[in-house]
């Protein structure tokens, strides 16, 4: 597990596991943030201390209705791999609602740690060539 604190408080707490079939494969199975920013700040030093010490890939997943967590992964150079469909419906098949989106579905990331980032001169905020 990892604790961020800030102010002496816990901040952001993470839950992460190596996959026993490819040691060099990391998943964020779990976490919890009060803030965007700190969160931000903490898979910046998660991707950090498991690059230096030998991990090439870090997965991690979120509800397919929690957009601010779709574009802060793909920040940070994940890059989606898969859904998981109905994950979040579970036996009584009841799911939750966000941004007028039904949480039925996981997005599962991933960021390879020796990929160099993709450069995007040329490129306004839209994506569209200038």
């Amino acid at each position: 597990p990892f604790v961020f604190m800030k102010n002496g408080e816990p901040v952001v707490q993470c839950l992460v596991r190596r996959d026993e079939n490819y040691p060099t494969l990391y998943d964020i199975v779990n976490y919890a943030a009060d803030d965007m920013n700190d969160f931000h700040n903490a898979l910046v030093e998660i991707q950090k201390y498991y690059k230096e010490n030998g991990a090439a890939y870090i997965d991690i997943g979120c509800g397919n209705a929690k957009l601010e967590y779709y574009a802060l992964f793909q920040r940070l150079g994940f890059r989606v791999i898969g859904v998981l469909q109905d994950y979040y419906l579970g036996d009584n098949k009841s799911a939750t609602v966000e941004n007028s989106i039904v949480n039925r579905d996981m997005v599962r990331f991933r960021v390879d740690l020796n990929e160099k980032s993709m450069e995007t001169t040329g490129y306004d905020a839209s994506g569209r060539t200038n």
